[in-house]
């Protein structure tokens, strides 16, 4: 089964909601969205959320082993 998602930033204003113009930092997903690049080789990811952090799950077939790697926001994993 393939499922699709989107998200998108936008910041707005708490009393009508409409949109601000202003500078949006990246998100835990650009985090982990460049770190799944770096990974040349890689198969069954899964990523879930656990607490306040979201884990990363890639197979790697050259060491043969399921990696999970938790990512918490702005930088910190």
């Amino acid at each position: 089964m393939l499922t699709k998602s989107a998200y998108f930033k936008a910041v707005l204003s708490a009393d009508k909601l409409e949109h601000q113009k202003l500078n949006i930092s990246g998100s835990v997903f650009d985090e982990i969205e460049a770190y799944e690049n770096q990974i040349a080789k890689k198969s069954a990811e899964t990523m879930f959320k656990v607490d306040n952090r979201f884990v990363y799950g890639f197979y790697e077939p050259d060491s043969q082993t399921y990696k999970l790697v938790a990512f918490k926001g702005s930088g910190q994993r």
